[in-house]
């Protein structure tokens, strides 16, 4: 395969307040900074985003401040509202990149689709609203997400270069003692599967927290090319990896290398020594550098949303120094 060049990206959200003028702030200050692969800057809820457009078609409703599904989410066509689906800072980011010509100084563009699993996590079925009364337990809700995220994540791989599911939930889900709410690990892959298989361009996905080795040994198995996970903060998420395990599988790795819990700026040195050990570790299937997770939770740190997202453009900064030693 030969040694391949590093590449940078980042998940998604910062702390600053959703509005059209943001998310073009955003992607200027992060294309500026030197980030190959920007994906939408996500302001708002990764949740609501894809979840508000099922309650406006009335197959979800709200009830304790949560979404509950309703009669008509089993006899709707989800394709359909998904295929009609507008994510507003999915296509000012596109229409941005070209009209500023910014679009010419990146490798390409990345974006993130809630997946099945996490979505269901966060639809409720009856009370009380845990997680076992959740869509998670109910193959038909899993099923008709699926089908929900494979539109959305196939129209958005016509014009992004990498699309990202962010499934935080299989994390929790999916320990080495077994799977949740009754799932297995066939249910899972073949959900992940059709997802996979209707992305056009390159499909990745993204876990984040503690992973366990079952979820490890289950993801390299399905047909996903980019594996995204939390490593920083996480160190012991690597040995659950190697070179050969994912040449094997034909994988590559995003690697989580900048805290995204801590307000603290990394030194360039320290985030070039984690690199560096991590492409001995990994060798060519290291394709993308990244912060671990995304940067909303950063603003609980300072006092004002301006100093969060000042601290997160910095953590960028490092990154993208940190990684010119590798190419």
């Amino acid at each position: 395969m030969g040694v391949r060049l590093v590449y940078t990206s980042y998940v998604g959200s910062f702390p600053l307040d959703f509005s059209r003028e943001n998310v073009e702030r955003a992607l200027r200050d992060v294309v500026e900074i030197g980030i190959d692969y920007p994906c939408y800057p996500q302001l708002r809820s990764f949740i609501d985003m894809f979840l508000d457009p099922l309650m406006e078609a009335k197959a979800l409703k709200r009830a304790e401040n949560v979404y509950v599904v309703d009669y008509p989410f089993y006899t709707l066509n989800l394709d359909d509202v998904a295929e009609q689906l507008e994510i507003p800072e999915f296509t000012w980011s596109i229409d941005f990149l070209a009209s500023t010509g910014l679009s010419s100084k990146i490798k390409g563009f990345r974006a993130c689709v809630t997946g099945p699993y996490t979505l269901a996590s966060q639809v409720y079925i009856k009370p009380p609203y845990t997680l076992s009364n959740s869509g998670l337990s109910s193959r038909a809700v899993v099923d008709k997400l699926t089908s929900y995220v494979s539109v959305i994540a196939e129209r958005f791989s016509e014009k992004a270069s990498i699309v990202s599911i962010d499934e935080p939930i299989l994390s929790v889900i999916v320990e080495d003692r077994g799977i949740q709410l009754g799932l297995s690990e066939d249910s899972v892959r073949s959900s992940l599967n059709r997802i996979f298989k209707s992305i056009k361009s390159t499909s990745s996905i993204h876990v984040c927290g503690y992973l366990s080795n079952r979820l490890v040994r289950l993801l390299v198995s399905t047909d996903v090319k980019v594996l995204d996970h939390e490593f920083k903060d996480w160190p012991k998420n690597l040995e659950l990896f190697s070179k050969e395990l994912l040449l094997s599988n034909n994988k590559l790795l995003a690697l989580g290398s900048i805290s995204t819990k801590s307000p603290k700026i990394e030194a360039v040195d320290e985030v070039k020594s984690f690199i560096s050990k991590a492409r001995e570790k990994f060798g060519e299937t290291l394709f993308i550098v990244k912060p671990d997770c995304g940067f909303k939770g950063l603003r609980s740190s300072f006092k004002t949303a301006e100093e969060a997202y000042a601290a997160s453009l910095s953590k960028l900064k490092v990154l993208v120094e940190a990684a010119k030693a590798f190419n």
